[in-house]
Order: structure tokens, then sequence, then C-alpha cells
């Protein structure tokens, strides 16, 4: 895949989302990665509706999101993930120290799309994904 990759920074007290989103898509901008921090959780459903206005498919990390609007996630799955940190926490207060432990790679994924944001992009989603698709969002 030839992916050139921009970072759009916001750091505004009162984020101008809107003017960013455009500018991005006029510079050519196709799709959108949402990272997930507590800018983005605060105005999640506004950038995702900017998105879908600016034709722009997100992709983010977690249902949450894809519930506010955003197309479609993939990420570890976060029941094991709270696991994994449990055994760390369970080690580590029986004495394991930390800088000796093995670190734990997820093993488990999650993909969650929204049918409803792809039918507002006009984006079909190939049958194989739908497939393997844990939750379609409507």
């Amino acid at each position: 895949f030839d992916i050139d990759l921009k970072s759009l920074d916001v750091h505004d007290p009162k984020p101008n989302f809107e003017g960013v989103i455009e500018a991005a898509k006029k510079a050519g901008a196709e799709a959108m990665v949402v990272v997930g921090n507590p800018l983005i959780g605060q105005y999640e459903r506004q950038i995702f509706q900017l998105a879908i206005k600016n034709r722009l498919p997100t992709l983010t990390e977690d249902r949450r999101r894809v519930v506010a609007g955003g197309l479609i996630s993939y990420g570890a799955k976060l029941s094991e993930l709270y696991r994994v940190a449990a055994r760390y926490v369970d080690g580590i207060l029986k004495g394991a120290k930390p800088a000796e432990m093995l670190v734990e790679q997820p093993t488990v994924f999650e993909i969650f799309l929204n049918l409803k944001t792809a039918k507002q992009l006009g984006v079909e989603i190939p049958r194989r994904v739908l497939l393997r698709a844990n939750e379609l969002i409507e």
C-alpha cells in the first residue's frame, strides 16, 4: 500500500475540528484514523459527523467510537487487555519485579462496523469483512 499519513494536530481549548477536517479533505485526505484521548472523547460525535459530512471514512480502535459514528474499529479485545493488566498487578503485589515480567502481546482482536455510517458515506463493506466483524452496529 502507498499510504501517506498526516497528523491533524488540535490543541486549542475550543478546537476547530470543522476547519481541520475540511483542510485535510482539501489536501487530499481519503480517510481518517481517530485515536482516542480525552480531547477526542469529549468531541467524538462531532468529529464523526464532520468526517461523514466530508465523506471521510474513519478507523478507530474500539467499539465505543463506532457507536458514536465511526465507520470501523479494529483493536485488541479490551476485556483481554484488562485480564493481562490484572495478572501484572497480581504478580507485582506478590513480589515480582516489573522489569523481569514477560511482556504479553494482545492475541484477541475485534472488528466493529457501523452500517449506518457506511451507508451515509456510500461505502460498500465487502462481505468477507462483514462476516469477520464481531458486531454490526446499525
